[in-house]
């Protein structure tokens, strides 16, 4: 009997020696690079840009797609209108301000509340020869359009890409032109018989990039801010 237990205790006592001593590895929740490599895999990709900065004026935001060939200007695709980034309360029945005052935490001397202070903008594949580029403000809502990609290389390959605009400081004039995001074509390389997209991580907003040289096809999502306040309305 005694053996027996003496033979338990050495059992336990080395499984507890070699548990200290082993390696261990522990599950954990995805994380946010983790949920990103997912949808980079799928060809999604994701940018938001905060809007705030621009509450110093009451602007007209006019979200735009714009189509470029061959590093030429081909025309706008689409003008998307979202309001202005800020709204006065009188524009509403005097019967919902109350309940505006309260979705937007304003006090009872408070006249307007900001519209738009921030947007997203999602690129994703539908087939292999068109895209979604949605445009998300994130207090006024939510537009996608469908827009046409082009095959490049002898083997007519699709392979479309984003990169983002640097984030410029922008002039106090009344009108804005603020690119967002560059959706673009890789272009074959005849050296190494293979398509690429390479170049610069972020794109000058003045539209000077060896990427926009090469592709010959991309589209450009920004927005135009165009001032509504004047002297009258202050």
């Amino acid at each position: 009997m005694k053996n027996s237990i003496l033979a338990i205790f050495l059992m336990f006592a080395a499984t507890a020696s070699y548990a200290q001593d082993s390696l261990r590895i522990s599950r954990q929740e995805p994380q946010y690079d983790d949920i990103l490599a997912v949808f980079e895999s799928m060809d999604i990709n994701m940018y938001r840009f905060d809007l705030s900065g621009l509450l110093r004026h009451k602007y007209d935001a006019v979200f735009y797609i714009d189509e470029y060939r061959d590093g030429k200007y081909d025309g706008r695709l689409h003008n998307i209108h979202f309001g202005t980034n800020i709204v006065p309360l009188d524009i509403y029945p005097e019967e919902d301000r109350d309940k505006l005052r309260q979705i937007h935490g304003l006090g009872p001397d408070d006249k307007e509340f900001d519209n738009i202070t921030a947007v997203s903008v999602f690129t994703k594949p539908l087939n292999d020869s068109t895209a979604l580029i949605t445009i998300r403000c994130h207090e006024s809502g939510t537009m996608g359009s469908p827009v046409k990609l082009y095959p490049a290389g002898p083997d007519s390959i699709y392979s479309y890409h984003c990169r983002p605009f640097i984030p410029a400081p922008a002039a106090d004039t009344d009108t804005l032109k603020i690119p967002l995001v560059l959706y673009g074509s890789g272009w074959y390389d005849e050296r190494f018989g293979l398509i690429r997209f390479c170049g610069e991580a972020e794109i000058d907003p003045e539209m000077k990039a060896d990427i926009l040289e090469y592709s010959p096809h991309y589209y450009v999502i920004g927005v135009d801010m165009i001032r509504k306040d004047s002297d009258e309305e202050q």
